[in-house]
């Protein structure tokens, strides 16, 4: 008894010595609080769709801790905005504690109605800490009207797409056999995460190199403007034919353009002309038994392959310009396959002649072998690559005034603009091939250059500008 007493006596100062004060909370004033900004901006946002939320923190860094009458949106129940506290979700919320040098997330999110207007449209509310005069924030954003395709949605009749709202589509929108979609310069398709384009009948796209036809994401904040993978992409499916993108750019997807469009003939079904593909979490243009064609075209940053143009089928590729440097993704595969064959889900080999065209075209990145010529089908197999720069350990392309390894010298590859600078190797070795304007609308002189570029004196930052 007398050992256990003494073991008691030992441990019990250690308990009280481990039991906290009760904390002490003092007076709000203007000086006890502060946010993490005193301005939260949000980029445009859609109207009628709960936008992501953005984070506040309001700090705490006393001693002790506070009780804050109230924080609220001034508008309250008339806001767009609508605040998450500590799981709950309002306009308004009452007597919140926040410890001694401690701090309170608050998440906002908006709803912004229909402000029936074609240009975005300013909303303007504040978040309000009651009991104060000076610890507040002022929420602005723009409101952007568009023209939504919910659901599964079909265009079964010939439509137009003009400038001006944006479209948007939520799941899968298809245009119909037989049935023309035209969108005409300067429009923004933005699609929702899982969206997809299904092409059975025709896609015309007529932007300019000063006002593109855009297909990207529909998230704006900083941290997805540019990330890969927020939808699905485009797919061009048998029977689709005569489909024309001109000055168009397609971005931030899985793959940009999936080409299935199988005939009896060499005639190009999609051609692809100034346009830009990149950003992709699988693949740039994936093509298989298909008739493309594509000129002034930049692909670039996927995570398998540029483009991949497999199961045979035609293909020509005129003043390109593929480049997978520098890669975001760990890749093994090289940017550009052509194949005779592939390998189906159910282990059967799907094998068709190839025809395969490369000329004044970029093929660059950061692995040794960057092209790649699959024969295993043992279907006849066609290919000619001339006055191309291209990165590759292939001998047999060390021909045909190839420049092989030889480092490109873009313009900004870390900006992806991969227009080449004064000292490019790329300028004057193209051969003449009658495309007299650059992907931006350049004057090409007598002396090309390779890829989709013409480099121009002076030129500034910022290809697509």
């Amino acid at each position: 008894m007398l050992t256990r007493r003494i073991v008691w006596l030992l441990i019990l100062p250690l308990w009280w010595a481990c039991t906290p004060d009760e904390e002490v909370f003092s007076e709000l004033s203007d000086e006890s609080l502060y946010f993490s900004t005193d301005t939260l901006y949000f980029d445009t946002l859609l109207t009628t769709q709960l936008s992501p939320s953005y984070r506040l923190l309001l700090y705490n860094p006393n001693k002790n801790g506070v009780i804050v009458p109230g924080i609220r949106l001034k508008q309250l129940e008339g806001s767009p905005f609508e605040l998450t506290i500590n799981g709950l979700s309002g306009k308004a919320f009452n007597n919140i504690k926040i410890l001694g040098k401690d701090s309170l997330l608050v998440l906002v999110n908006g709803r912004l109605p229909v402000t029936g207007e074609v240009e975005a449209k300013r909303v303007l509310d504040y978040l309000e800490v009651v009991g104060t005069t000076r610890t507040n924030v002022v929420l602005d954003a723009w409101a952007q009207d568009a023209s939504y395709y919910k659901g599964l949605s079909v265009i079964e009749k010939n439509e137009t797409w003009h400038a001006g709202m944006p479209y948007v589509v939520s799941d899968s929108l298809a245009v119909a056999p037989g049935v023309t979609l035209t969108i005409k310069a300067g429009v923004e398709v933005l699609m929702q995460p899982g969206a997809k384009l299904f092409v059975l009948g025709t896609l015309i796209t007529e932007g300019t190199p000063g006002k593109k036809v855009v297909f990207r994401n529909t998230r704006n904040d900083r941290d997805y403007r540019e990330a890969p993978g927020q939808w699905v992409g485009i797919y061009f499916l048998e029977g689709s034919k005569d489909n024309f993108l001109n000055h168009t750019v397609i971005k931030n997807g899985e793959v940009g353009l999936r080409i299935g469009t199988p005939d009896d003939d060499d005639i190009p079904d999609v051609v692809i002309a100034n346009c830009t593909v990149g950003n992709m979490s699988s693949d740039g243009i994936l093509a298989l038994t298909s008739d493309v064609y594509a000129y002034n075209t930049v692909v670039y940053n996927a995570a398998r392959y540029l483009v991949a143009n497999v199961a045979g089928g035609n293909y020509r590729y005129e003043h390109c310009t593929f480049s997978n440097y520098p890669s975001d993704f760990f890749r093994e595969d090289p940017s550009v396959i052509f194949s005779d064959n592939i390998l189906l889900a159910n282990e059967e080999l799907l094998t068709a002649p190839l025809q395969a065209r490369v000329f004044n075209s970029v093929i660059w990145g950061t692995q040794k072998e960057e092209i790649e010529f699959n024969t295993e089908g043992g279907s006849s197999f066609i290919y000619q690559v001339g006055n191309s720069l291209l990165k590759t350990t292939n001998s047999l392309l060390n021909a045909n005034n190839n420049l092989i390894n030889t480092p490109p010298k873009f313009f900004n590859e870390f900006l992806y603009d991969y227009r080449p600078d004064s000292l490019s190797p790329l300028i004057n070795k193209a051969k003449y091939l009658d495309i007299d304007l650059d992907n931006l609308g350049h004057q090409r002189d007598s002396l090309p250059d390779i890829g989709a570029y013409e480099w121009v004196p002076g030129q500034k930052e910022n290809a697509e500008g």
